[in-house]
């Protein structure tokens, strides 16, 4: 879809990650030379039974996960809906969701992030861009990273954007290019271990702060070749389930947590070259004390913490670029971050009622 250019257009992100922690929506002005005034941010926290619907979604039928499909579309269009009535001074052009990913499997081809785009269209009153990464992993890509096209024009007084969300992923800039890759399994594993106590995620880490190091599972996980493998690369809910859930079956939840704390920290850092050091943090994970504390022993001065509004709401806002990019019709997937065959603009369109 071609659209000319404006000075200046409004767009919401909306953004469901792998935490599960709920839907943040985002409001956001891009003007020339990339800037960008964030207007208004939300975020709606997810039920139990939410929770459980989204995580158990991989898990359905195929009737099944259509219904979840619609539904999920429907809701994200009711909460844009009740959102924007808070906010009537404030008309977006453009909703650009991530939708929820169930399935992510670019090896065999496909990454499937649930919403319907037209449920959600029909809901809010607004065209909705969404499927941003399937046309990357036809292309043979990974579909992932995203937000790396976005960070270093948005935020670009750093050397590299480190997003500790449920999946920890990096992006540096070095000679004019991005490389950006998964980390590591993140705030995925420590809310699974805490929701082995009745908790929904540990505190300031807390928890972790209190238990004791397990050797055993430090040496399997370090084993896993993941780590040492080249970018471009990307974890999934599959991979994650596979191969780090059951390293953390047995031990008590204040040594698991502390031995995950430590084990997330390492991988990260052996992961970002040592001349890397100002180091823009976000995700949730930015909010736990202990996580940081323990990336900052390893590379003191790294890291930096922006406003808490772009802590929480960065993946948002990054959505938001991506579908301003889109309709200004600038390539918003870069090749060199994916691994796909080119540099491309991803993003299926759906129209709203009144275009229609």
């Amino acid at each position: 879809m071609n659209t000319p250019k404006k000075p200046n257009r409004i767009i919401l992100g909306c953004m469901s990650g792998t935490s599960l922690d709920g839907l943040d929506l985002a409001l956001v002005r891009f003007g020339e030379e990339k800037s960008f005034e964030l207007l208004a941010t939300f975020h709606i926290p997810y039920s139990n039974e939410i929770r459980e619907r989204l995580s158990s979604a991989y898990t359905c039928s195929g009737l099944e996960l259509t219904e979840t499909h619609q539904w999920f579309g429907e809701f994200t269009g009711k909460a844009i809906h009740d959102f924007l009535k808070k906010h009537p001074e404030i008309k977006p052009e453009l909703v650009a969701a991530h939708g929820h990913t169930v399935f992510h499997q670019p090896e065999k081809g496909f990454s499937l992030q649930i919403g319907h785009g037209f449920a959600t269209a029909m809901e809010c009153g607004i065209p909705v861009l969404t499927d941003f990464r399937s046309r990357d992993v036809s292309m043979g890509g990974q579909g992932a990273p995203l937000v790396p096209r976005v960070e270093p024009e948005l935020f670009p007084n750093y050397q590299a954007w480190l997003n500790l969300g449920g999946i920890a992923n990096v992006s540096i800039s070095e000679n004019d290019q991005i490389k950006a890759w998964d980390l590591a399994p993140c705030n995925m594993i420590l809310n699974a271990l805490c929701a082995r106590i009745g908790l929904l995620y540990d505190e300031d880490g807390k928890i972790a702060r209190s238990g004791r190091m397990l050797s055993a599972i430090e040496d399997s996980w370090n084993e896993l070749p993941y780590w040492n493998s080249p970018a471009p690369k990307s974890l999934g809910r599959e991979w994650v389930e596979s191969n780090i859930f059951p390293l953390f079956e047995k031990g008590e939840t204040e040594d698991l947590l502390h031995t995950a704390t430590h084990l997330i920290a390492k991988s990260i850092d052996r992961q970002i070259p040592k001349n890397v050091r100002k180091i823009m943090l976000s995700g949730g994970g930015a909010c736990n004390t202990y996580l940081v504390e323990k990336l900052n022993a390893l590379r003191p001065q790294g890291y930096e913490i922006p406003p808490m509004e772009i802590v929480h709401f960065k993946e948002a806002i990054a959505f938001a670029y991506l579908g301003y990019l889109y309709l200004e019709n600038e390539v918003n997937v870069r090749s060199s971050v994916t691994g796909s065959r080119k540099d491309h603009i991803g993003g299926v369109y759906y129209r709203s009622l009144n275009e229609l």
